[in-house]
């Protein structure tokens, strides 16, 4: 279980900034420990945010576990604080057969 935590790496963006926009590949799983992160949708081009993230939140593991491009877009509503696993580290967790309980648990 050390090996999952030494993945993360502490991450810090300014409010309004923007991390994914629609059809977008995903490179990181991020974990919110302070602010939020605002998630909608675009129509032609004029983005709508419909749902806030906070404390706890979590967003991008079904993208970057199942290689699928972002259905929607990201932005930081209050600055973000937090922690994010890369792409390729959690594949490797994935693929390790001591993690299989978190690898079963996340692709069911």
């Amino acid at each position: 279980m050390i090996e999952v935590i030494s993945f993360l790496e502490p991450r810090y963006e300014e409010p309004y900034k923007l991390l994914y926009r629609t059809i977008e590949e995903v490179n990181s799983i991020f974990f919110i420990v302070k602010g939020s992160v605002e998630v909608g949708f675009e129509v032609n081009r004029d983005p709508k945010y419909v749902l806030r993230l906070t404390k706890g939140g979590v967003f991008g593991i079904y993208n970057v576990t199942f290689n699928k491009k972002t259905m929607f877009t990201y932005r930081v509503k209050d600055a973000f604080q937090g922690f994010t696993i890369r792409k390729d580290n959690w594949k490797s967790l994935m693929t390790n057969p001591e993690y299989e309980d978190i690898s079963s648990f996340v692709k069911f």
